[in-house]
């Protein structure tokens, strides 16, 4: 299941536990808001932080340059560097969407009020009496 199709049953949830119509799309509206601006605020934060790495790294560059190792040195050194962070963060990565997927598992299950299942057994016998009698 999809992070996407996670955050619409987790909605649509909460809409059936709502008690009107109209609180239930209020809250469904804020939602998807500040869902909207919380992705965007993530995108930005993370075009800066891919800035900071790329000028560290050409910092780092220099430095190696400046202290005596030559072209290829610096690169080997610096591909190191690279090969370890991303390793890093494909290991973060894997270990949050482990995570993600066991979320089903945690949310309860929807429990309908005792009034709705007392009126839905005297619906049913209603029903049976009924078929049974003609």
């Amino acid at each position: 299941m999809s992070v996407l199709n996670k955050l619409f049953a987790f909605a649509i949830a909460n809409q059936r536990l709502s008690a009107g119509l109209s609180s239930s799309t209020h809250f469904l509206r804020h939602f998807l808001a500040n869902l909207a601006t919380i992705l965007t605020l993530l995108l930005i934060i993370a075009m800066m932080v891919g800035a900071l790495i790329v000028g560290a790294l050409y910092a780092g560059y220099l430095g190696l340059i400046s202290n005596g190792f030559t072209v290829y040195q610096s690169l080997g050194i610096l591909g190191g560097v690279i090969f370890v962070l991303l390793l890093f963060f494909g290991a973060t990565l894997a270990i949050r969407l482990k995570r993600l997927r066991t979320l089903p598992t945690r949310v309860p299950p929807f429990q309908p009020p005792a009034v709705v299942s007392r009126l839905t057994n005297i619906g049913h016998a209603f029903v049976d009496g009924l078929l049974q009698r003609s």
